[in-house]
């Protein structure tokens, strides 16, 4: 299987290569790629009233790029900001079940 490693916005290239390194040590059959170019953040991901991001918006971001990008079976994006879906104290990611794209936060 290959993976790509997708921040949303700015991540520092040492904790991409740590996540590459894991995922490739946990999954050993699999390549992990970190893609280059990091998505933006969707500007209606951001609640003014919560201070935070909301997930499932960062995350159809994350799918529409694995729509469009067929080298990879699957695509992790990785951000570094307090991430939430309503209802929900703690949320540290999200992922479509089954689908190509999934998302953890920092």
């Amino acid at each position: 299987m290959k993976i790509g490693i997708l921040s949303i916005g700015e991540i520092a290239t040492d904790t991409l290569v740590g996540i590459q390194q894991g995922l490739v040590k946990t999954y050993p059959d699999t390549s992990c790629t970190i893609i280059q170019k990091a998505l933006p953040f969707p500007k209606q991901a951001f609640d003014k009233k919560r201070n935070q991001y909301l997930s499932s918006v960062i995350l159809n971001e994350i799918r529409v790029f694995a729509s469009k990008n067929k080298k990879f079976h699957k695509v992790l994006g990785v951000v570094d900001v307090d991430i939430f879906v309503p209802e929900l104290n703690y949320v540290f990611g999200e992922a479509y079940t089954p689908g190509k794209a999934a998302l953890i936060s920092l």
